[in-house]
């Protein structure tokens, strides 16, 4: 998407966001990847919980670390093997998602079937993906949460 995309609020906009309505982006790696990483610890705890806590903070996915060195001064060097990076949406990817599964709900009309309906739904999809990008129009949390391609398959309840 080129046109103009709103951003969320700093702070509570975007925190609110991703509770709510962003999704999970899991990238993953090619080849694994070793991280290194100096993480707060100290022996009263537990070093798996302690490693686990810092990777989700910090968007990695693991698959198992190593100990490099020894506790020193409550935190501990180690090593992750890594498997993906996980994101959270941006609102341009959840209007897009949004907007793609909106328009899917015309593919079980017999009115937008053929090539004249493929073109009706492309320039559909092009102008409600920019109005929801630049909050041009506004639509409800519980649709920003639960649209995307898979909606025309769902009970409209949903």
């Amino acid at each position: 998407m080129t046109q103009e995309v709103r951003t969320y609020a700093p702070g509570i906009g975007e925190a609110v966001a991703n509770r709510t309505i962003n999704r999970d982006i899991t990238t993953p790696y090619i080849r694994k990847q070793n991280v290194k990483a100096t993480i707060d610890w100290n022996s009263d705890h537990d070093m798996d919980e302690a490693v686990a806590a810092w990777a989700k903070s910090k968007g990695y996915v693991y698959e198992s670390f190593t100990v490099e060195g020894s506790e020193k001064k409550g935190t501990i060097d180690v090593v992750l093997r890594c498997t993906a990076r996980i994101r959270k949406e941006t609102w341009a990817e959840v209007a897009r998602r949004v907007s793609v599964g909106n328009i899917s709900i015309l593919d079980n009309q017999p009115a937008f079937s053929g090539e004249a309906g493929a073109k009706v739904k492309a320039k559909e999809l092009e102008r409600l993906e920019r109005h929801i990008a630049k909050a041009t129009i506004l639509t409800s949390g519980r649709h920003l949460q639960h649209g995307d391609e898979t909606q025309k398959d769902r009970n409209m309840e949903v």
